[in-house]
C-alpha cells in the first residue's frame, strides 16, 4: 500500500492573531473598526493551515496551554485542523 507523503510541522511558539478591519486610513484621523476576526497563527500552524486547504496532509506540532492555549484549540478546530498538543509547567 502507497501512503501519501506526510508533513510535520513544529510550532514552539503558537499564537492568535487579531485583525481589526477599517474602511480607510487617515493619517491622524480617528479610526473606527468596521470588523475584527481572530485566527490561530504561528509558522508551523500557518504552512499546516495552507497544505491543508491544498489536499496536502499535515500534522500540526504545537505546545499550549491555559486559557488562551483553551481559545487557540477552539480556533484550530474551527479551521478544521487537528494539532497534537502538549501542555504542561513546572514551577520552579
Amino acid at each position: 500500500m502507497i501512503r501519501a507523503p506526510l508533513v510535520v510541522t513544529v510550532t514552539p511558539n503558537p499564537s492568535v492573531d487579531w485583525t481589526l478591519e477599517i474602511p480607510t486610513l487617515v493619517r491622524g484621523a480617528v479610526h473606527r473598526i468596521t470588523g475584527q476576526h481572530q485566527e490561530p497563527s504561528g509558522k508551523g500552524v500557518n504552512i499546516t493551515r495552507a497544505l491543508t486547504s491544498n489536499e496536502v496532509a499535515s500534522l500540526a506540532v504545537l505546545f499550549i496551554g491555559g486559557p488562551e492555549g483553551a481559545e487557540l484549540e477552539l480556533l484550530l478546530q474551527a479551521v478544521v485542523l487537528e494539532p497534537v498538543m502538549s501542555a504542561s509547567c513546572v514551577a520552579l
